[in-house]
């Protein structure tokens, strides 16, 4: 199984009470967040990638990924 997902570290948390990502000190104590994954993740098996690189030649490149992976 292969995980595959997006990392991120040293992310200063957002104090701005206006800022839709807001974090207030009682929510979090820190200043920067640990090393964390951002959305969502993957697990899939080996093979299930192999495949897909077999054939990912013969799409077409679209850029909204989230609607081109939900087909």
């Amino acid at each position: 199984m292969i995980s595959l997902n997006y990392s991120r570290s040293n992310h200063s948390v957002i104090r701005d009470p206006k800022n839709k990502w807001y974090v207030s000190y009682e929510e979090f104590m820190g200043n920067v967040y640990v090393p964390h994954c951002l959305g969502f993740a993957y697990t899939v098996p080996r093979q299930a990638i192999l495949g897909i690189l077999d054939v990912a030649h013969l799409e077409r490149f679209f850029w909204v990924n989230n609607a081109d992976f939900s087909q």
